[in-house]
């Protein structure tokens, strides 16, 4: 698990796509097109209108494809790998998930892959399918894919989020090769710094300081943030381990603090895994 794991926008495989002299736009503008006045997404996202090419091809809007085409990639050894196209549908407007139709989404997931599928420039196009939703009801989004997902395996490939959170997955905005946040690098130098010493004190409470700030990233979908903490939970580990005390408390706690952390250390790598 490392930096290849990371997904990066990559807007030249769409500025250069054949699609886009006609059909480029921002995200924003899509956005904007269909929620007026909402500022969803503010951050100049170059992408396809694939609803506007289904309607040159069709003479008319059938609603069959996704809203947008993006461009992303992944990183090794800091440069650019994997250059691929990824599908975004949104779904701001809805205030509840009852009406939402699988069945529905799935045949825009296909047909949009089969359009950019027979254009000449034939670029790999991610597995996921994003679908973003208001801040307002994602958690019953995330439940809904949840429940979905346990009834069809073709929705195992999608994804839920709100526009804050696609926009951090996609890492708008972000030094690329990756870099850390400031507040990621001062946690985890605190967490090793009491490595030396066994304090179970302190490191109960450096562990629930990395385990808040864990969650708020997930949330946020900081995937960075999250595998560079992880890879220092893994490393710090074994020294960890090798901590020795007398006191049977101090054993049982012990014990305790090192479960939680392997614990939490294998629910984000999860996480990473299946995002």
């Amino acid at each position: 698990m490392g930096a290849e794991r990371v997904v990066w926008l990559h807007s030249h495989i769409i500025v250069s796509h054949s699609l886009y002299p006609k059909f480029g736009c921002s995200l924003s503008d899509i956005s904007e097109r269909d929620y007026p006045n909402r500022n969803y997404i503010t951050d100049s996202i170059e992408a396809l209108d694939l609803d506007s090419y289904e309607t040159s091809l069709q003479g008319r809007d059938n609603d069959c494809t996704v809203d947008a085409v993006l461009g992303i990639c992944n990183e090794r050894q800091g440069k650019p790998c994997n250059p691929r196209h990824l599908l975004v549908e949104l779904r701001m407007d809805y205030k509840s998930t009852k009406n939402l139709s699988p069945s529905d989404i799935r045949q825009k997931d296909v047909h949009s892959r089969d359009l950019l599928n027979a254009c000449v420039d034939r670029t790999p196009i991610d597995l996921s399918l994003c679908l973003l939703f208001d801040n307002s009801i994602i958690f019953q989004a995330e439940r809904w894919l949840s429940r979905i997902q346990s009834e069809h395996s073709y929705a195992n490939t999608w994804l839920v989020f709100s526009p804050l959170a696609f926009c951090n997955y996609v890492n708008v905005n972000k030094d690329f090769p990756y870099t850390p946040k400031a507040a990621t690098i001062d946690i985890v130098s605190r967490f090793r710094a009491n490595l030396d010493t066994p304090d179970l004190d302190i490191l109960e409470k450096e562990s629930q300081n990395i385990s808040n700030y864990l969650s708020e990233s997930r949330q946020r979908y900081e995937k960075g943030e999250c595998i560079y903490i992880c890879q220092c939970l893994d490393d710090t580990l074994p020294q960890l381990k090798s901590w020795v005390f007398e006191d049977e408390n101090d054993i049982i706690l012990h014990e305790i603090i090192i479960h939680d952390i392997e614990q939490l250390s294998k629910s984000v790598h999860n996480w990473i895994e299946d995002s």
